[in-house]
């Protein structure tokens, strides 16, 4: 796929507008699209189709919601993330979105407006899969909770091991101290058995 196959075509490209054309075609490690004022997908990268499974012809003119998941897209999330970027010149979050598949990523996404003369015409939008990077937090997250669980229980046991050698060292004493008294009492029969 060519820049232009990705693009709507919008009239000849300057040497510069084709260079950048060329620089976006060439990342594949980030989807990186424009959209227009409404939310339509108006041009597409190999990052996108990499990304989210989708190819230039199957995303362009349909709405960027198709990526999120159905309860974000119920929410509005989107045309919200939108109206924040429009609002404060850039919008940045991490969250869950879709692939054509229908599996589930973790995704860096920033929006920013795009001004022509000061007007808004639309938003560029670049997303990254960090699914590896957050699915190992979790397990790091995981296991220092399981570390900080087994401490408690080391603590714990330790605690315990310590409260039984105190006890033992009474029951010693009181044993002991029954013992000299058994030996004091002699035969006297009444009082070896109160002891």
């Amino acid at each position: 796929m060519d820049a232009e196959t990705a693009v709507d075509s919008a009239g000849p490209l300057s040497y510069d507008s084709r260079q950048c054309q060329l620089l976006v075609q060439s990342v594949s490690d980030y989807a990186i699209y424009m959209l227009d004022i409404g939310g339509h997908i108006r041009s597409w990268n190999p990052g996108g189709e990499r990304i989210k499974g989708y190819s230039a012809s199957d995303v362009l003119g349909t709405h960027f919601s198709r990526f999120y998941l159905p309860e974000d897209a119920q929410r509005d999330e989107p045309s919200r993330n939108l109206e924040i970027a429009r609002r404060e010149g850039r919008f940045a979050a991490e969250g869950w979105r879709l692939r054509k598949d229908g599996s589930r990523f973790w995704a860096s996404v920033v929006i920013e407006p795009v001004l022509e003369f000061g007007m808004l015409v639309g938003f560029a939008k670049v997303t990254r899969d960090l699914t590896e990077r957050y699915e190992a937090q979790h397990l790091l997250q995981q296991a220092q909770q399981a570390l900080l669980q087994s401490q408690k229980i080391e603590a714990l046991g330790r605690l315990t091991l310590g409260m039984a050698h105190d006890f033992n060292n009474l029951l010693t004493v009181m044993v002991t101290s029954l013992d000299l008294i058994a030996l004091r009492a002699g035969e006297d029969a009444r009082t070896r058995m109160l002891i």
